[in-house]
Formats: C-alpha cells, structure tokens, sequence
C-alpha cells in the first residue's frame, strides 16, 4: 500500500459548545486526529478485501454435486491462505475439495459443456 498522507494543518482551531465551554486544538493535537482517521479508513479498507481462504478440504463429492459447479479456483498455500485447495462454486454455493479433485473435475465441465452443446443443436 502506498506511504500515510499527513496533512498539517498550521492553525489553532477554537471550538465551543453551547454550554460555552471554548477548547484550543493544537497543531500536535490536530495532526493526532487527522491521523487517527487516516488509520480508520485504512484498516476498514484492508478488513474488506481478506479473502476467504478454505482452511480444511474433503477428498469425496457426489458426482450430481460435481456436476453442478459452474466454476472453481485454486487456493495455494504460498499466498495468504495456510492450505492448497480446489475452490468449487456450485448452486450458490463454496465448497472446498482437494486438489487431487481438479482433473475428474475438468473431465465433468468438459463432459457437462458437450451434453449443453447436444441438447442445444438438438433443439
């Protein structure tokens, strides 16, 4: 990520309240509270991109369960994640398998397009 913008700010501000009571915010004070936001928006922005990571995989799906993913990723274990995984995406929903997984997988999208392409030219 790219370096803290500070902005100083060369003022004495003034604020007051109703009651009257009057407070001077110093330059030390100020560059605080504009850092202080800066840090704010910085950790809110990096909390929403943690991606998520499969941190257990199973070795065993039901062939109708592979035949609906629509897609899948693969999670390795030399980037943010902890385990190498198979990511699958079927019916809405994430599933995380071994990678083992990946060429009966392969197999079943490439088997599941052609079944798509017969029924199409069929029609």
């Amino acid at each position: 990520m790219g370096g803290v913008l500070m902005a100083h700010i060369r003022v004495c501000v003034r604020v007051s309240d109703p009651t009257g009571f009057t407070a001077h915010l110093t330059d030390l004070q100020m560059d605080l509270i504009v850092f202080g936001i800066l840090l704010s928006v910085t950790f809110s922005t990096v909390q929403g991109v943690t991606p998520k990571c499969c941190v257990k995989t199973s070795k065993k799906f039901p062939v109708e369960t592979l035949m609906t993913v629509s897609k899948y990723e693969i999670q390795t274990s030399n980037g943010v994640c902890a385990i190498d995984a198979l990511v699958l995406y079927a019916k809405d929903k994430r599933y995380c398998a071994t990678p083992k997984l990946e060429r009966l997988l392969q197999f079943l999208l490439k088997l599941k397009m052609r079944q798509s392409l017969k029924n199409a030219t069929a029609a």
